[in-house]
Formats: structure tokens, C-alpha cells, sequence
């Protein structure tokens, strides 16, 4: 099997193609997805805000800033020439690695879960870092080794044994298993592209799922959210409930929505509203035809991003610009499919929208490199 990234066109033209077409269009999805965040979060943090501090604006302030710091990153990484993320690749790896370490003696625990470090002005999570490190190192060792993609041995068994130290640690030792299937989603989906034979993933990726499978069933709220995926209403006073909250709450936006500043979901009514469940929040407020929109925009950097995997002037390249959108497209479908009632829900946030600063200077981080590798794409 080759290569599907640099020779085969695996999307349609959509009139985008010319570089510098496509890098506004990325950039400017990006610009106006972080705009809508900062709407959304304003809105859905307002109760939070108050119980936590006493001030409604809390978390709005909090995430402005966090938007403040992400643009400028974004500034940074967008005129990086990413092939200098290669050399960085190994000490990225090692820093974000060890400071997954670090939660388990650093760490403090919310809502159950031991996944964040205080650095006082702001708290640090460092399975975000992980996500950026992974994509960049992975395209870095399979570019590297590229002349041996047809070897399991050589290629996908240490990918998999990395792969399978890293889940151990967000799945076990931080309770984190919607990072660790997403991590298994970006590995799987940037091996595939770079042509490593489907036979070679069946078996490990067989595995993943099996591992996954024991872990749901070997924790109670776990077992409950996949029971109660099949049934909602029927457990919406247990581990669905928000789950049935967020349905309802959509159902009540409509096709147009209550209007902005109008709706309830902020008001206790949907758990987590300005972080998982963000998306509730925009559905009630702006409506179906709103939520369709914010959907299109990460749809259109889906798009272009593997438009521009195809385009890349080298085999990095390709698989770093694939890689960032497997991540971005992967985060998104398993937020909204969580909101939405269609998978359990992880804990996993909407890219560029939730609230929660690792997970947007991340992604913004990543837009940026996306966005070099864009222009100068052929």
C-alpha cells in the first residue's frame, strides 16, 4: 500500500485549491471560531462564574486572556517554517511525556481526576501538549522511516508500544480515557495515510478497542454512560443526565434559537456548559441554523487542512498537516457526538470554543503550523 497523501486527491475540488485562497480561508475559520468561543463562553459561564468566585465574568476573563495568549501564538507558529518542528520533535516528546509524569506528584485532582498542574496565575494540563508533541513526533519518525513503511516490525510495533505507555497513563493513572482514544484515533489515522498496509493495524488497532472495552467495564460511571447510550430517557437521572440535558436543551433552540443572552442552558440547566457541553449552549441560544454554521467552520478546516496534506511540498509536511487535522476532525465529532447523545461522553472539549486554556493554546498552536504548511503548499 502507498502513500494516499502525496500522489492520490482523496477530496473533491472545492474551488479552494490555490494557496493563497485556501490559507485565508483557514485562517480566517480559525479567527472566527475563536470569536464564537469567546461569545459562547460569556454566555454559559455566567453561573460557574459566581459559584466559584462571585464574579459572572469569571471564566469570560479567564478565557480572553487565554484567547489573547493563543493569537499570539498562533502569530508565532504561523511563520515557523514547519520543517523545524522535525528537529524539535524528540525534545517535545520528552518534555510533554514527563510532565504527564509530573501530575501524579504535582498534580491536584478536579471532578474525580488528577490531570492538571497549578502554575498559579493558570493551571497546566499536559495531555493537551501531548496531542500537539504526538502529531509532530509521529510525522517526524514515519517521514524518517519512510522507505520502511511496509514493515510491521520496524514501523508499527514501536509506534504501538509508545502509543500503548502514553493510554496507560491518561487512561489508568488520570482517569482520562477520551484523550487516550483520541491519541489511538490521530496514531491509527496518520499510520493509514502514510500507506503502513491495513492488515498491519487490524491487529493492534484490535487490541486498542479491547484495552478501551476494559477499561469502560472496569469503572462504574463508564459502564453506565455505554448502558445508557442505548436508552437515554431511561437513565437521564444518572450517568446520561447530561447528556438528556443538552437534547433538551437543543430542542428548545429550534431552528433559530431563543436568542443570544435568552436561554437557560447557562443556568444550571446543562452540567459543564462552557467546557464539554458548550455546544448545548449555542444550539439553544442561535439555534440549529447557528449550530450549523459554528459545524461548517470546523468543517471547512477539516477540509482544507487535508487539502492542504495533499498539497504540502514534502512528505513531513503531508503527514504533519494530516496528522493536526485527524486530531482537529477526531476532537470535534467525539465533542459533538458526546452533546448529541450518539457516543458516551468523554470529557473531550470543542476545538477552539470550550473553555479551558491548555486545550486552546494546543489547538491554536497546531492551526498556526497547519496554516505554514499551507502557504507554501503548491
Amino acid at each position: 500500500m502507498t502513500s494516499l497523501l502525496p500522489k492520490k486527491k482523496l477530496l473533491p475540488t472545492v474551488g479552494l485549491s490555490d494557496s493563497p485562497l485556501k490559507y485565508v480561508a483557514m485562517l480566517a475559520s480559525v479567527l472566527m471560531l475563536l470569536l464564537a468561543g469567546a461569545v459562547a463562553v460569556v454566555e454559559a459561564s455566567r453561573l460557574s462564574g459566581i459559584e466559584n468566585s462571585g464574579n459572572s465574568f469569571h471564566y469570560f476573563l479567564r478565557h480572553i486572556a487565554a484567547v489573547a495568549l493563543a493569537i499570539i501564538f498562533l502569530l508565532i507558529t504561523l511563520h515557523i517554517d514547519y520543517r523545524k518542528w522535525r528537529k524539535l520533535a524528540g525534545g517535545l516528546i520528552f518534555v510533554s511525556f514527563s510532565a504527564l509524569i509530573a501530575v501524579e506528584i504535582l498534580g491536584y485532582v478536579a471532578n474525580g481526576s488528577r490531570r492538571w498542574i497549578d502554575l498559579g496565575p493558570f493551571n497546566f494540563q499536559p495531555s493537551e501538549l501531548l496531542k500537539l508533541s504526538t502529531v509532530i513526533g509521529l510525522a517526524s519518525f514515519l517521514a524518517q522511516r519512510r522507505s520502511q513503511i511496509a514493515s510491521a516490525k520496524k514501523l508499527v510495533v514501536p509506534v504501538m508500544v509508545g502509543l500503548g505507555a502514553v493510554g496507560f497513563v491518561i487512561a489508568k493513572l488520570q482517569s482520562d480515557l477520551g484523550t487516550a482514544i483520541l491519541l489511538a484515533v490521530i496514531v491509527a489515522g496518520m499510520l493509514f495515510v502514510s500507506g503502513v498496509p491495513i492488515r498491519y493495524l487490524l491487529f493492534p488497532l484490535s487490541g486498542v478497542v479491547a484495552v478501551g472495552a476494559m477499561f469502560i467495564a472496569s469503572v462504574p460511571y463508564r459502564r453506565g454512560r455505554m448502558v445508557g447510550l442505548l436508552n437515554p430517557s431511561a437513565y437521564c437521572s444518572d450517568e446520561t443526565y447530561q447528556v438528556c440535558q443538552a437534547m433538551a436543551t437543543l430542542a428548545n433552540g429550534g431552528l433559530t434559537g431563543t436568542g443570544f443572552g435568552s436561554g437557560q442552558a447557562k443556568w444550571g440547566w446543562v452540567p459543564a456548559a462552557h467546557t464539554d457541553f458548550v455546544f448545548a449552549v449555542i444550539g439553544e441560544e442561535v439555534g440549529f441554523l447557528g449550530g450549523v454554521v459554528i459545524i461548517g467552520l470546523l468543517g471547512v478546516l477539516s477540509l482544507l487542512g487535508f487539502r492542504t496534506a495533499q498539497e504540502a511540498p514534502d512528505f513531513f509536511g503531508s503527514l504533519l498537516a494530516a496528522g493536526i487535522t485527524i486530531w482537529f476532525t477526531g476532537q470535534t465529532f467525539i465533542n459533538l457526538g458526546g452533546v448529541l447523545g450518539l457516543i458516551p461522553v468523554t470529557g473531550i472539549p470543542l476545538p477552539f470554543i470550550s473553555y479551558g486554556g491548555s486545550a486552546l493554546l494546543a489547538t491554536v498552536s497546531a492551526a498556526g503550523i497547519l496554516l505554514n504548511i499551507a502557504r507554501q503548499s503548491r
